[in-house]
């Protein structure tokens, strides 16, 4: 089966034989995974509709017995996640943020609409290094794909504004995406008012930073 770019990027940071696929929507990556990679799939939405497109998808390519469709809010009630893999993609930080607050998860995969400065100091705090990062770039969305494992590392500002991954890969793509995050900072200094001088001041310090990163 096809899937898009971006569940084709997810799918490969996936080493792992079990697959959590938080908000599995029609549950499109866990069938991907589920014939390419032979992996065991949960695929979990809170919403009934996304979930019955789901388990008509996994009945189609006859997958029932791989992939096991669950109505549930986010990994309530889950707490053991030996030998797999966490993915929650097409979220905001702060829904994911609460998704995986108290659970003892070995590898996560991320894939957030939003905040994503905030997402990788969060996720950091709690015991994780960036292990892979990848842009897919979708119409005139880039899509920041996100891979944490266990462990302890310090990280610069400019790794979380952008990613301490994609800084370092001077691919086309990396590089378009740090002047898509200048040109947003600008037009938030421009529509502020006056009086949050420092609000100003503070993005065009960041944007000061990204402009380094451009080669």
């Amino acid at each position: 089966m096809r899937v898009s770019k971006r569940l084709e990027a997810i799918a490969s940071m996936i080493t792992e034989p079990i697959l959590y696929d938080v908000g599995c929507d029609h549950a499109l990556l866990d069938i991907y995974c589920a014939l390419n990679k032979n992996t065991t799939c949960i695929a979990i939405d809170i919403n009934k509709n996304a979930l019955s497109s789901a388990i008509n998808n996994i009945n189609k390519y006859k997958l029932n017995d791989q992939i096991k469709p669950v109505l549930n809010k986010g990994l309530d009630g889950i707490d053991d996640f030996t030998n797999s893999v966490v993915v929650i993609a097409g979220m905001g930080t702060s829904n994911i943020l609460n998704i995986i607050k108290d659970k003892k998860i070995e590898h996560l995969i991320i894939q957030s609409n939003n905040e994503l400065w905030r997402l990788r100091r969060e996720i950091i705090k709690k015991g994780y290094i960036i292990n892979k990062e990848q842009i897919v770039k979708e119409g005139k969305i880039y899509n920041v794909i996100i891979s944490f494992i266990r462990g302890n590392k310090k990280y610069h500002i400019v790794d979380y504004m952008i990613g301490p991954i994609i800084r370092t890969k001077k691919l086309d793509i990396n590089q378009e995406y740090i002047k898509q995050l200048i040109f947003v900072n600008q037009e938030i200094i421009n529509r502020l008012p006056k009086h949050l001088f420092a609000r100003k001041l503070k993005l065009s310090f960041y944007n000061y930073l990204l402009k380094r990163e451009l080669v």
